[in-house]
């Protein structure tokens, strides 16, 4: 069976008040003197979300455009530097979660987690993840009001903190709901003000110094749509292999691998260059084959996989 993950996003604005007859501007509040880190889990993102309370508006609706404008403005006017942003994705056929840690404006560190909803995995492992930050959130949502997708008329909606104007709840989505089944895509923003304590970071994978020899014991265990799929895979891949990774993505092939049934081939044999973290926090052998005179690559699940 082939999987493949998916990936992660996240936004915020402000407020002003009238006294004695004269409009001035409010002081700054703080977000909120709250510092335990917001639950980023599935179930916490559930509770938090309102999913189909705002409808949807048309891509190029001025009113969308001049939302994101007038709440990027605020944002920035708030000057919040260090924060902690949950974002949790979620369509019908895949689920992520990511967590980043910034300050002074930067990613110090990121991690996501993603899988098939349901299954129950999503947030029980971590794999290393480049991060988002607010002006992220708010360029990604930019970028999705300029889509204009063939398959079907496609929508927007976004819903703000009333107090700073983050995007608590980005939505997009066909306009007839029965157009595509997987393309109705929610991402649920969570945000905590410096956090007690910084995120560790996650290991990307180990490359080990001398290659070792593994038969294939199971069919079906790979992992090779990742590539294809998942640009923070390849970035792993990348940061493991820097001298190899182009000669890696070009060599791709877990045909022989892939078959769910049937006797597994005595021929699969080849060797472990190491492993890296698939999204889903899981470490993943990436392993290397002699197919004639051609070497070919394939990340195979550990389980799947027998070393000498």
């Amino acid at each position: 069976m082939r999987r493949v993950p998916l990936v992660a996003l996240a936004v915020i604005a402000i407020a002003t008040s009238a006294a004695g007859g004269q409009t001035r501007q409010s002081p700054r509040p703080a977000l909120t003197s709250q510092r335990l880190p917001v639950e980023c889990t599935i179930d916490a993102a559930l509770k938090r979300l309102q999913r189909g309370s705002v409808p949807l508006a048309a891509l190029e609706s001025p009113a969308v455009q001049r939302l994101v404008r007038e709440n990027r403005a605020r944002w920035r006017e708030r000057g919040i530097k260090d924060y902690r942003v949950c974002v949790t994705t979620l369509n019908p056929l895949y689920a992520s979660l990511s967590e980043t840690d910034v300050r002074g404006g930067v990613v110090t560190v990121g991690r996501v987690s993603a899988g098939m909803p349901g299954v129950g995995s999503v947030g029980r492992g971590w794999a290393p993840f480049a991060g988002t930050t607010v002006e992220n959130l708010f360029d990604q949502i930019e970028s999705l009001t300029r889509e204009r997708p063939r398959v079907a008329s496609f929508g927007i909606a976004v819903t703000y903190d009333q107090q700073f104007g983050y995007p608590t709840l980005i939505r997009f989505a066909p306009i007839d709901p029965t157009a595509v089944f997987d393309a109705d895509v929610t991402w649920q923003v969570a945000l905590t003000p410096s956090p007690r304590v910084a995120l560790e970071p996650v290991s990307a994978g180990e490359v080990y110094s001398t290659p070792r020899r593994g038969r294939v014991v199971r069919l079906g265990g790979v992992f090779d749509l990742l590539f294809e799929v998942d640009a923070s895979t390849r970035d792993r891949v990348r940061a493991l292999w820097p001298n190899r990774a182009v000669e890696i993505f070009a060599n791709i092939n877990c045909e022989r691998a892939s078959f769910a049934t049937g006797p597994v081939p005595p021929d699969l044999i080849g060797n472990a260059l190491g492993v890296f973290r698939h999204p889903g926090g899981e470490l993943v052998y990436l392993m290397e084959f002699q197919s004639g005179n051609r070497v070919e690559y394939c990340p195979i699940s550990m389980d799947a996989v027998k070393l000498d």
